[in-house]
């Protein structure tokens, strides 16, 4: 699963991050550091046509005209850990959302009711529910997942 993957890499780049705010400082061992680290993906279709929603009625995409990405923000305050993510989606179903966060706590150990998944709400990207006139797509839910 593409978020699975996303996630793993930035729990591996420093237990859940990148960066550390303020710079790079030594810390006391009971001491809290706040860490946090992002990451983008690709996630454009590679199987075409893909049907896309948003209209309000079906429209089949043949190609990729710009990128679409999914976007993950994940922060620590040495304690607990979150998890943002954001993809290039009209919508996204509860199921789907609850499946990736499943498979997101279990890959890296990151509570479900830390994960917050969101879409960017585009008319221009394959559709993973029926909504506006328009299926799902047959293939691409999986392609995520």
């Amino acid at each position: 699963m593409i978020w699975i993957r996303m996630c793993r890499m930035l729990l591996m780049w420093g237990g859940a991050g990148l960066l550390v705010a303020g710079g790079p400082r030594v810390a006391h061992a009971d001491e809290p550091v706040f860490r946090a680290g992002a990451h983008a993906v690709d996630i454009s279709p590679v199987e075409f046509p893909v049907l896309v929603n948003g209209g309000f009625f079906s429209v089949t995409g043949t190609q990729v005209v710009d990128p679409l990405f999914a976007r993950w923000l994940v922060m620590t305050d040495g304690r607990e850990e979150i998890a943002i993510g954001v993809i290039d989606s009209c919508v996204i179903p509860r199921e789907l959302a609850d499946e990736a966060k499943e498979a997101v706590a279990a890959a890296t150990g990151i509570r479900t009711d830390r994960i917050l998944l969101s879409a960017t709400h585009t008319h221009s990207a394959p559709s993973l529910m029926q909504a506006h006139g328009t299926d799902c797509d047959p293939h691409y839910p999986a392609f995520l997942i």
